[in-house]
C-alpha cells in the first residue's frame, strides 16, 4: 500500500480485524501457578451451624404437623362417636 492511499473502509463491524490478544503480542505465555488461600476455618463452622439449624427447623416443623394432624384423628373419631349416639337415639 502507498503512503499517500486512503485504507479501504470495512463494510461492517465483522469486516474489522479484532485486536491481538496477550500471547500473540508477547509470545507464549508461562505457566502460571495459581494460589488458593486457606482459611481459618470459621466459614466451615458457620456453614455447619447454619445446617444444623436448617434441620432443627425442618424437623420442628414436622412435629408440629405431626401434633396437628393427631388432633384432627382425634376430632374425627370424637365427632364419629357422637353421630353415632345420635343415630341411636
Amino acid at each position: 500500500m502507498i503512503r499517500n492511499e486512503e485504507a479501504r473502509k470495512p463494510l461492517s463491524f465483522t469486516d474489522r480485524r479484532s485486536r491481538a490478544t496477550a500471547d500473540d503480542a508477547w509470545g507464549p505465555s508461562e505457566p502460571r501457578t495459581i494460589v488458593i488461600r486457606q482459611g481459618n476455618g470459621w466459614q466451615s463452622v458457620a456453614f455447619l451451624f447454619l445446617c444444623l439449624l436448617l434441620a432443627a427447623a425442618v424437623l420442628l416443623g414436622h412435629w408440629v404437623v405431626r401434633d396437628f394432624d393427631r388432633k384432627n384423628q382425634e376430632t374425627t373419631a370424637a365427632m364419629a362417636r357422637a353421630e353415632r349416639k345420635m343415630q341411636q337415639l
